[in-house]
């Protein structure tokens, strides 16, 4: 009752307490973090090159991951120009020529330990902007 009473004393002399000042600003801290901890690592300022755009748009991100980081498809982040060890157990070098065809044909060579990706309706042209865009991931 006591604390009601100092409570309501308060109220009446237009007196709060200090820490409630500082709602609004926590309020707006949290909810920032919130939403910074929801978004993708790339920085809002960075534009998305075409190729990532096809990337996402065209369903390859569902399994090769948002940012090329891989999952249920093999990572494209360091691939170009890597060593790629395919499920017959032989390696392939993975060049532009090889990143064209496995787009084209993925039935052509599948990766070790990955099932065979799904055709695709990409153009030529969509093509080599993903391929540019895997080119750039380190």
């Amino acid at each position: 009752m006591a604390a009601a009473g100092r409570n309501e004393a308060r109220r009446i002399a237009g007196v709060t307490p200090k820490w409630t000042s500082l709602l609004p600003v926590a309020s707006v801290v949290a909810a920032t973090a919130l939403f910074a901890a929801c978004g993708q690592d790339r920085a809002p300022d960075v534009p998305m090159s075409e190729g990532q755009v096809i990337m996402l748009n065209s369903g390859c991100s569902a399994c090769h991951g948002t940012e090329g980081q891989g999952g249920m498809a093999p990572s494209w982040n360091g691939i170009y120009m890597d060593q790629i060890t395919l499920e017959d157990g032989s390696k392939v070098l993975a060049d532009e020529a090889y990143l064209i065809r496995s787009i084209k044909d993925p039935t052509a060579q599948q990766v070790k330990g990955f099932s065979i990706m799904p055709p695709n309706t990409l153009t030529d042209a969509q093509i080599q902007l993903v391929i540019d865009y895997i080119k750039s991931l380190k």
